[in-house]
């Protein structure tokens, strides 16, 4: 089961992510094949698509990479989907970014944290580390 979603975030970025998830089976199958009828496919995509642009719409693009990266999503996902189709291997495989905000300075500062101020022209000081006596060596 494959979807392509495109959720935008709070602070303005659209992220399309690519979901691929596969089907198991069940406890007492016998045939090595385990596909899922079309309505059941297609209610899954439907749930993953809601969930992903609820759950994005919330938080920042700072926020959304905690989400992917630690796999919260992906368990989340995982657990609203298996009571339609058991699956195993829930991925979210790629995540490209679709639009970028407007750039500014000061949020940019802001999620980063203030620069320091450059001291240029003034002398820098180098504290001299105290010199070890040297032992000589005597025979």
């Amino acid at each position: 089961i494959e979807a392509a979603v495109e959720a935008r975030t709070a602070d303005g970025y659209t992220l399309r992510l690519f979901v691929i998830a596969f089907t198991k089976k069940q406890s007492n199958q016998l045939s090595k094949n385990c596909y899922a009828k079309t309505r059941l496919v297609k209610w899954v995509r439907h749930r993953v698509t809601n969930l992903i642009r609820q759950r994005l719409a919330k938080v920042n693009i700072n926020d959304a990479v905690t989400l992917l990266t630690r796999n919260i999503l992906r368990d989340r996902l995982t657990k609203r989907c298996n009571p339609i189709v058991p699956l195993r291997d829930l991925r979210i495989r790629k995540v490209k970014v679709i639009r970028t905000p407007r750039f500014d300075a000061q949020a940019l500062l802001n999620a980063h944290g203030e620069i320091p101020a450059s001291a240029e022209g003034e002398a820098r000081v180098v504290e001299e580390a105290e010199e070890a006596p040297v032992a000589e060596a005597t025979a």
